[in-house]
């Protein structure tokens, strides 16, 4: 029997998650930062939010993920990840400390492999800031308190680039 297949590779051009994630993770944007706590990989990437009705995003948005060491999971650290991550996050900005309206663990199914979302009301924040520090600290995986910058200017510059607003 002769078995005769046919392959057609069609080319299409990225998404736009594609491209958004290509925008942050590009060197020089200023969105994505890299560090390591007690031997953890840990990246911090701020994702910009398409504008809504008009108004722009109502939230600061920002996806952290820890790559830990081999092993060193355990059950506590995972029930911690899972149940109280918003104790681990703040946002600095200016003389405002916000806690998130959201912080979530997103399911993956791995033990050392732990990616989180984080979100940020914009309405509690008093002043323009020139800059905002997310904070993340006090969880069982490491004891290092992890401040990540971001200008603002290279935040308006992402909503610009992608969206069209500041």
């Amino acid at each position: 029997m002769v078995f005769a297949g046919l392959l057609i590779v069609a080319c299409k051009g990225k998404t736009a998650q594609e491209k958004r994630a290509a925008y942050i993770t590009k060197p020089g944007n200023g969105l994505t930062w890299k560090t390591e706590a007690a031997g953890n990989a840990v990246v911090s990437q701020f994702v910009p939010d398409k504008q809504d009705m008009g108004n722009g995003s109502n939230a600061y948005r920002f996806l952290v993920t820890v790559q830990s060491r081999p092993n060193i999971t355990t059950d506590s650290i995972l029930y911690d990840f899972n149940y109280h991550s918003a104790d681990f996050f703040r946002l600095l900005a200016g003389t405002d400390t916000l806690q998130p309206v959201l912080s979530e663990r997103m399911a993956n199914g791995r033990r050392d492999l732990h990616q989180f979302t984080v979100l940020f009301d914009r309405a509690g924040i008093t002043k323009s800031p020139d800059s905002l520090t997310l904070l993340f600290t006090g969880n069982k995986l490491f004891e290092e308190k992890l401040l990540f910058r971001y200008a603002l200017t290279d935040i308006k510059n992402a909503t610009k680039t992608l969206y069209g607003y500041e």
